[in-house]
């Protein structure tokens, strides 16, 4: 499992992984329409074996002032998995 920060544009389906290295969600520039974190949990692999990344998201941004919200996972899961 990894945590990062994320943040996502709803509108756009475009969201931007953050490393939890210092950066704030407002670092990243954009039209944002939520932020958070995100766990990525790869314990599910698919027919040929690989890793299937599903994200959890929670929390919410302090610095843009914006909530994570739990239809974000499937915007980041099919960005993630769709090949």
């Amino acid at each position: 499992m990894c945590k990062m920060k994320y943040v996502l544009n709803k509108d756009s389906l475009e969201f931007v992984l953050i490393p939890n290295i210092g950066m704030h969600h407002s670092d990243v520039r954009g039209n944002w329409t939520s932020a958070g974190f995100v766990n990525l949990v790869t314990d599910e692999k698919d027919e040929y074996g690989q890793s299937i990344i599903r994200p959890v998201c929670y929390g919410k941004s302090i610095s843009l002032d914006l909530e994570s919200h739990k239809e974000d996972e499937d915007i980041i899961y099919k960005g993630m998995n769709t090949f």
